[in-house]
């Protein structure tokens, strides 16, 4: 849309079909570290559009592979990542379960740089012999440098995709490039319930201390896949109320407002029993995701945050060898944006919580 030059008070409407151009990329990965049942993984990589400015309407083209590089790098993508993925793991029965996490950025070039946003993914698979099926999210959750006054980028942007896969190798007994699913030791599947302890960003904001998060109970779900005595990978789900308080104390009166945050999260974390002399102590550590649901009316209605989570704790058998309770102290960091001035910074709220999981080790 333009205004008019003959009328400013008429605005004049062209239609323009401006279609996504296609793109060529090239990334370098490295593995860190790789082991039977878990790896890790780097990731940085550029796109470069093809495309012909030559007309009204931009259109993909490629020649411009050869012929349009006097733009570069200012018209170039880029994009970093770190993957934490999950082997299969064997579940028995033919049944193997998996689970991957993503963290990343991306870019579209230095002259679009107000777009720079952070961007994070989790997958969950289910294995039967020769199927699978996974479902899994991705998307960006923070502008990473500054805010665009014109074309503001409103967060979430989400991305939900569900897959069935069958692998016809295995179907025919030909050679397969998956690999047979990982032998557990056991499985312990605990119910947990602890306090959260807020600290940090999560106690005053920065207006000037008018907003304070409370303390709260927090509930959780987790399956620990144990390889061996002393490592397994752990698979969460949690759920926890973030009480707020809103306070404005002016010379004649008092304004209160009370506001709950319902968030839910799932992480991954590896766990390792470091003493022989005390083999029940672990400790664990993972990413995970984080979903914040304000309940009551708000803008965002929701928003997705990353996190990185910690805890230490002991498996006690009092009662049965299967029959086990774990205390537990965790700690979680909550990357989220703190608005000042100039830029949406990222920082961080913190929670440490104190919890007891009751489980039953198959």
């Amino acid at each position: 849309p333009y205004l008019n030059p003959a009328n400013r008070n008429e605005t004049i409407w062209i239609d323009k079909d401006y279609p996504v151009s296609s793109t060529i990329h090239f990334a370098v990965s490295a593995v860190p570290l790789e082991t039977d049942y878990l790896s890790t993984s780097m990731q940085i990589g550029f796109g470069k559009y093809l495309i012909n400015n030559g007309s009204d309407d931009s259109k993909s083209s490629f020649s411009a592979l050869f012929n349009d590089w006097k733009d570069f790098p200012r018209d170039a993508s880029l994009s970093t990542g770190l993957a934490f993925e999950w082997k299969p793991l064997d579940l028995g029965n033919g049944f193997s379960f998996y689970q991957n996490f993503y963290l990343g950025t991306t870019s579209p070039g230095p002259e679009l740089s107000m777009y720079n946003s952070f961007t994070h993914g989790a997958e969950m698979g289910i294995g039967y012999k020769e199927f699978s099926f996974s479902a899994g999210y991705s998307g960006r959750w923070h502008n990473a440098q500054g805010f665009n006054m014109y074309f503001p980028p409103e967060f979430p942007w989400e991305t939900f995709q569900f897959s069935l896969e069958w692998d016809i190798n295995k179907h025919f007994n030909r050679e397969s490039q998956s690999k047979a699913p990982v032998a557990l030791k056991n499985i312990l599947v605990s119910f947990g319930s602890g306090y959260n302890f807020r600290t940090g960003h999560l106690v005053p904001s920065e207006l000037e201390q008018f907003c304070k998060s409370r303390n709260g109970i927090a509930y959780s779900i987790e399956s620990a896949f144990y390889l061996d005595k002393n490592n397994a990978l752990v698979a969460a789900l949690y759920y926890t109320q973030i009480p707020v308080v809103v306070e404005y104390q002016l010379e004649y009166w008092k304004y209160t407002s009370k506001n709950d945050l319902e968030t839910f999260g799932i992480y991954s974390a590896y766990r390792y029993h470091p003493l022989d002399a005390f083999p029940t102590l672990y400790i664990q550590g993972g990413p995970g995701i984080v979903r914040i649901n304000p309940v009551g009316p708000s803008i965002p209605n929701y928003q997705y945050q990353a996190s990185l989570n910690m805890a230490t704790g002991a498996n006690l058998d009092f009662f049965s060898n299967n029959i086990i309770i774990s205390p537990e102290l965790n700690y979680q960091l909550m990357f989220v944006p703190i608005n000042t001035s100039t830029a949406p910074r990222l920082g961080g709220e913190n929670q440490i919580a104190l919890a007891v999981k009751i489980g039953y080790r198959f």
